[in-house]
């Protein structure tokens, strides 16, 4: 699924998804959305203020647990 990141943030991801009940297709999102605006943030290098819009269940909640995760698990 994921290649460029530690084999601890793979499990979590694939954790967290379980956890969340959701699809096997939601690794396609994790791979093409989440882990690059994560990689995004990792590379600046510097804090970053990043808002979130979206109507109820569009996945901001998601989202937010996801790249929080992956920050943690890669710093």
């Amino acid at each position: 699924m994921m290649t460029r990141y530690s084999l601890v943030t793979q499990q979590n991801c694939l954790k967290l998804k379980q956890s969340l009940l959701l699809p096997e297709s939601f690794n396609d999102v994790i791979k093409n959305i989440y882990l690059p605006f994560s990689e995004s943030t990792l590379e600046k290098n510097i804090p970053i203020l990043a808002s979130i819009n979206g109507a109820q269940g569009t996945g901001k909640s998601t989202l937010t647990a996801f790249v929080k995760l992956i920050l943690e698990s890669e710093f």
